[in-house]
């Protein structure tokens, strides 16, 4: 099997076992391609149009995923879309920072490099978030046919259908059909279990009002939930129990997770890289994260009870401990120079105090990336829309005579209510109000209205369940592999980024007075559009991303070398 990429330059051959493990995944998909159009691919422009195809759907899943998690962490689900500027939706954002959004998920490196690339990691990526759009939907038969099919692609991918959204699963079964319960504010452990215990119900406080002992408290109430309504989750977990029986009886058969090269493929326990995770969701998403970060400094993720000097203590000196005994380099990470991972660990090795050094950095990208996920979705103010002189309703539009008693006389009339008037018109309404009536209507009788129960008011946010769950799938998913990679991390990637709430800050009134030159109307709108009316930090992740992808691929086309074993054959760097 070999990487085709668009263009007339060479196709890459692949190394190191990898050939028929990518045979496997991909036939599938590729014949079914030249399948449908016969008459149009030939051989070659099939495996190559593969992940053009997969590509186009994963920009249509980013953009229904993003409106989906919406409405679910706001509490809008069952609402009719009407999308036009605004996504009535989803009231804080814009149609255009959705759409934005989406070009930027689409456009996110590691996954833009293997469009125009005969690999798994599209069609991998696509099978997950298809799932996970079924399991928002609550179509559990397309989830177990999507689960399934992503486990072609990619074993691990068991951790992100099976884990990963039967634990979403659960704590959406769990409140349901019971009562909720009040917990103090503060509670015990003792306060959790009784409450789990006795009312079936979870304990899931806030992202951004959890502090560490919550996330311990959340994980003991669900769990405790979960047995005492045993059969009702069960039954709602029954499509990802499938999947995962399914993946045990191939593990069965197969004699194991891998497909192709098992020798250089054998699962071990490498948790170095749950360490590793946190510089690469910061290098991608440096964008995105720099304005919060005085923020996230002083309301860190856990910020209620434990000080965050005693949280960072306590991180890095596992951290350490972990990068002390656990630190696994494979082979084929120091063997091929063809990755930019290879680079990367020549430098973490150039001095044994370098990756024990770098643990400063690891500790302030985890709590960044943590900390995005407790961000609060701010609404911004509607710009003040100016009414123009043909709009406005005077007195002389009115059926009936302004009342004495509602409006004041002409003597006590203030200036104010006649500045918004054109000069034209003020003595038309001065001699309108001399002649005012004596009598006035009385105003109609007060309608009766019914007396509503006050609904409690639904705070918007990501749950503490859900980053245990999210970090819990990422975590399986890749300690597992000694081989370190930034293709790995996609998924997870996505799916933090899929559920990242930007704060926006508010937009300002419209200016009451109108530029005079076109160079300043222009200047305006422009930055009504970009700064004002648009959160900027999508450009700047959208120039970052482009940059990037400019930048791997001039190096993927044109710095070109050979290796000394293999003469005549041109390699490239890559991901």
């Amino acid at each position: 099997m070999r990487f085709f990429m668009f263009g007339k330059h060479t196709p890459i051959s692949v190394v190191n076992g990898k050939s028929g493990t990518q045979s496997l995944r991909l036939l599938l998909a590729s014949l079914g391609l030249r399948h449908v159009f016969t008459d149009i691919l030939t051989d070659a422009s099939a495996l190559r149009f593969t992940n053009i195809i997969g590509s186009v759907l994963l920009a249509w899943l980013v953009r229904s995923l993003l409106l989906l998690n919406i409405e679910v962490r706001d509490g809008n689900c069952g609402r009719k879309h009407e999308s036009n500027v605004r996504c009535k939706r989803c009231p804080n954002w814009s149609g255009w920072e959705l759409i934005h959004t989406t070009i930027n998920v689409y456009l996110f490196p590691p996954l833009f490099f293997f469009y125009g690339l005969y690999y798994t990691d599209v069609l991998s990526a696509l099978s997950v978030l298809y799932a996970y759009r079924c399991y928002l939907a609550k179509q559990q038969t397309r989830v177990l046919f999507a689960g399934l099919l992503s486990l072609l692609f990619r074993q691990t991918n068991i951790f992100w259908v099976s884990f990963f959204l039967g634990g979403l699963e659960l704590c959406r079964t769990i409140p349901k059909g019971r009562p909720e319960i009040e917990f103090p504010s503060q509670p015990t452990f003792y306060d959790v279990i009784e409450g789990s215990w006795q009312h079936a119900s979870a304990y899931d406080p806030l992202i951004s009002q959890a502090c560490f002992e919550d996330y311990i408290k959340t994980g003991i109430s669900y769990a405790i939930a979960g047995l005492t309504n045993f059969s009702t989750v069960m039954w709602s977990m029954s499509s990802y129990l499938v999947i995962l029986c399914a993946f045990a009886e191939f593990v069965f058969w197969n004699g194991g997770v891998v497909l192709g090269d098992k020798e250089n493929h054998v699962a071990s326990l490498h948790l170095t890289q749950m360490i590793y995770i946190w510089p690469y969701f910061a290098f991608f998403s440096w964008p995105l994260l720099y304005p919060q970060y005085h923020l996230a400094l002083a309301q860190p993720i856990f910020p209620v009870r434990i000080k965050k000097g005693k949280i960072s203590a306590t991180t890095m000196a596992v951290m350490l401990v972990v990068i002390r005994y656990n630190t696994i380099v494979h082979p084929f990470t120091l063997a091929d120079n063809r990755h930019y991972m290879f680079y990367v660990f020549r430098i973490l090795l150039r001095h044994p105090s370098i990756k024990y050094l770098a643990v400063l950095i690891y500790i302030d990208c985890a709590w960044d990336t943590l900390s995005a996920l407790s961000w609060l979705p701010t609404a911004r103010s509607a710009p003040q829309q100016e009414t123009s002189p043909r709009k406005r309703k005077f007195p002389e539009e009115e059926p009936f005579p302004p009342s004495p008693q509602l409006n004041p006389s002409p003597m006590k009339r203030s200036k104010s209510q006649e500045s918004i008037l054109p000069p034209s018109l003020r003595p038309i309404l001065s001699s309108r109000m001399t002649e005012m009536p004596k009598f006035a209507i009385p105003p109609p009788p007060p309608k009766k209205q019914k007396k509503q129960k006050k609904k409690k008011k639904q705070v918007s946010g990501h749950r503490a369940s859900f980053t245990l769950i999210w970090l819990l799938a990422t975590a399986l998913s890749i300690i597992t592999t000694p081989l370190v990679e930034p293709r790995y991390l996609i998924v997870p990637w996505l799916i933090w980024r899929l559920h990242m709430a930007i704060p926006r800050p508010g937009r300002p009134s419209a200016p009451a007075t109108r530029p005079d030159t076109m160079r300043k109307r222009f200047c305006e709108a422009l930055k009504a559009a970009l700064y004002e009316r648009h959160d900027h930090r999508l450009w700047l992740e959208t120039v970052w991303f482009l940059a990037i992808n400019l930048a791997t691929g001039y190096i993927f086309l044109y710095w070109g070398f050979e290796w000394p074993q293999e003469p005549g054959k041109v390699q490239r760097f890559m991901w």
